[in-house]
């Protein structure tokens, strides 16, 4: 049963998480093709989990907000697409 209820329990730190990077990208804290930070320092950063950061670097990169370049290195998109 806690199994069940995990993803409902992550799910906000998830999104807290793409906020805190959302909110990065519009106060032009980080400005379109610029190289992300580490995710373990985007993580400390928001005050959640490393693996909550991988989760919403994945799902920003799915809205276009960031893109993988070299296969490694996230940036921001080319207009901060995504980001409202």
């Amino acid at each position: 049963e806690g199994t069940v209820n995990q993803p409902q329990r992550t799910r906000p730190v998830v999104r807290n998480a793409m906020r805190h990077v959302r909110e990065l990208i519009h106060t032009a804290a980080l400005k379109p093709g610029e190289k992300l930070p580490a995710t373990a320092i985007l993580a400390r950063q928001a005050e959640v989990s490393y693996v909550s950061m991988v989760k919403a670097i994945r799902e920003l990169r799915r809205e276009g907000v960031i893109r993988l370049v070299n296969n490694h290195t996230h940036v921001v998109g080319s207009s901060g697409d995504g980001v409202s």
